[in-house]
């Protein structure tokens, strides 16, 4: 099968976790292509040469070590033009004989407009859909309902419609009903190297 995969680049978890799956489905026998950026393509271009294709990404705007909502809404509104040009011209490139038959996402959104724009199923696999696709056993603090509530509606939009979730946790959750039909509960997916 020909998979295009999709890797944020903002830190490092996303890409360890698409490492180990990677370098399963090539030892599947399938036919894999990646899209990523900053450190996470350095990281996954090391470990596979030649199937990973480097775009702009979005990035987190911080102001005293905080992630500043409204900073990152600004650097997003200033880069998306020039990004959206420059990973179009990318996915040209990479798919030059290359037609994917399915896109999965690890929280990427490039790769996911661009399975939408070829009408292609897109699988998400992350650890985040979990605050919109299961019940959490939790009481949210009233300082933080707002910032949990904007996490939860940005979590949702990042990927709606997919094909199928599957969410990597440690603790098993009942799932919303209306998401039950097209999610999994997976555990974390170890790197051998922790394994060992």
């Amino acid at each position: 099968m020909t998979i295009l995969y999709g890797v944020p680049g903002e830190g490092l978890g996303h890409a360890t976790r698409s490492k180990v799956i990677i370098a399963w489905l090539l030892a599947e026998g399938h036919d894999v292509r990646v899209v990523s950026s900053s450190r996470a393509f350095t990281l996954l271009d090391k470990a596979f040469p030649g199937r990973v294709l480097e775009i702009q990404g979005f990035h987190l705007a911080y102001k005293n070590l905080t992630v500043s909502k409204l900073r990152t809404i600004g650097l997003t509104l200033r880069t998306a033009p020039e990004a959206l040009r420059t990973n179009f011209r990318q996915y040209r490139q990479l798919l030059h004989g290359f037609r994917p038959e399915v896109v999965i996402s690890d929280f990427e959104s490039f790769s996911y407009l661009y399975a939408k724009l070829l009408r292609v199923p897109v699988i998400s696999i992350d650890n985040m859909q979990i605050i919109s696709r299961a019940q959490l056993d939790v009481v949210v603090p009233e300082a933080e309902q707002e910032n949990f509530d904007v996490a939860r509606y940005l979590v949702r939009a990042k990927l709606p419609r997919a094909k199928h979730y599957l969410i990597t946790t440690f603790f098993e959750l009942p799932l919303r009903p209306r998401y039950a039909e097209r999610t999994t509960l997976v555990p974390s997916i170890i790197r051998p190297e922790i394994q060992a």
